[in-house]
């Protein structure tokens, strides 16, 4: 979580220094003085002190030196600074803003399986935070990514319509085999998943049977 007054750091101004040097890099998520913020967000300097001020934006205060993360910075670009979340809850969690650029996903389609619990998640004074090790997870994935295929992937499985065209079969004949227990499938969130090492036990009984 962004600590809005940690009180004095062991930095010094040497390391706060450094660490400035080192944020303007924006690939390495590092923080941003004032200035910096004002110019990468269009703002004035005054603005963004005002920002601070009226708590409107997460901030650390080191050695009496206000420093931005770039997160935060990339958050009020894209949905301005009232809905910008005011910190985030620690480095192993992200805002589902940054986790919806990682994942190279809508941020309304996240933000739907958030909601619906279609990706883990925690909520934290009404701001949605995804754990990284989830995200890392979802990058496992080939795209486009949603949750079905991230579930699948979790089960080592495929979904029906997709184990029907591996075994170049109709949906209904797959959905009968499932039934009689020819193809073993697994029931997930909402959808059911056909598991990959029964469509090779499946195939391997076919081709026996053709080679006869």
């Amino acid at each position: 979580m962004y600590n809005k007054n940690p009180g004095k750091s062991s930095l010094g101004k040497d390391g706060i220094v450094k660490l400035m040097i080192e944020s303007n890099k924006p690939q390495n998520h590092k923080y941003h003085s004032v200035r910096q913020a004002a110019r990468l967000l269009g703002q004035s300097v005054q603005t963004i002190n005002n920002w601070i001020r009226g708590e409107k934006i997460a901030y650390l205060r080191v050695d009496n030196i206000v420093i931005i993360h770039h997160d935060t910075i990339m958050d009020v670009k894209m949905n301005g600074v009232e809905y910008s979340p005011k910190y985030t809850l620690d480095a192993n969690h992200v805002t589902v803003n940054q986790a919806a650029r990682m994942l190279k996903i809508e941020f309304q389609n996240l933000k739907h399986y958030v909601k619906k619990e279609r990706i883990k998640n925690i909520k934290k004074d009404g701001i949605y935070f995804i754990p990284l090790s989830e995200v890392k997870y979802w990058l496992q994935v080939p795209e486009p990514r949603d949750p079905n295929k991230v579930e699948a992937y979790r089960f080592n499985a495929v979904l029906m319509g997709d184990a029907a065209r591996t075994l170049k079969i109709s949906a209904s004949h797959c959905r009968a085999l499932i039934v009689s227990g020819e193809l073993k499938a697994i029931q997930g969130h909402c959808r059911r998943y056909v598991l990959n090492s029964s469509i090779a036990a499946y195939k391997g009984v076919v081709e026996a049977i053709d080679s006869l």
